[in-house]
């Protein structure tokens, strides 16, 4: 291959993830709620509801890069009396979620709009469930905008976090 051929291809591969990219933003901007629940409704009623697992995104931001990890909810814990929902995942991971509102279900998403506090907490893939594999991302909601503090590559992870969005995100497949 000639040098001409390689800088077409590589704009080729760019142009189709940017167009991927903007896809999946359409997707999750196309959302509509099929079921609106409280906190503690949600957990009264979760073994009765038809959840489907997916990525996680938390005021936008993705756990991951885009539709590549899966995430199901095992079970769902809430806390009345300080207004914690938390939820534990299939690879035992923790998602602790602060006055939750606005918990929305659809075809292939979850929703809570609102939220003070989210804290996720899972050991490092592939690793032993042991306490130094333990790593965590948490975003807290100040009225102002979203701060986002981690202990896993944090140089390199995206901290662009926007009010906008929904507080987490639970998109399928």
């Amino acid at each position: 291959m000639n040098l001409l051929t390689i800088i077409i291809i590589g704009v080729l591969a760019l142009l189709g993830i940017s167009y991927w990219s903007t896809q999946t933003e359409k997707k999750t901007n196309e959302f509509q709620a099929d079921l609106k629940l409280s906190a503690s409704e949600f957990e009264q009623h979760f073994g009765e509801l038809k959840i489907n697992g997916g990525t996680l995104r938390f005021w936008g931001n993705w756990f991951g890069k885009p539709m590549d990890n899966y995430h199901e909810i095992k079970s769902v814990e809430f806390d009345n009396g300080k207004n914690i929902l938390i939820l534990t995942l299939n690879e035992e991971e923790n998602l602790k979620i602060w006055n939750p509102s606005n918990l929305e279900i659809g075809k292939k998403e979850l929703r809570i709009k609102n939220a003070d506090k989210i804290l996720f907490e899972w050991h490092l893939y592939g690793e032993d469930k042991i306490g130094e594999n333990l790593k965590f991302e948490s975003y807290i909601n100040n009225g102002i905008n979203i701060k986002f503090t981690t202990d896993y590559m944090a140089e390199k992870r995206n901290d662009k976090c926007y009010k906008s969005e929904p507080a987490l995100s639970i998109i399928g497949f």
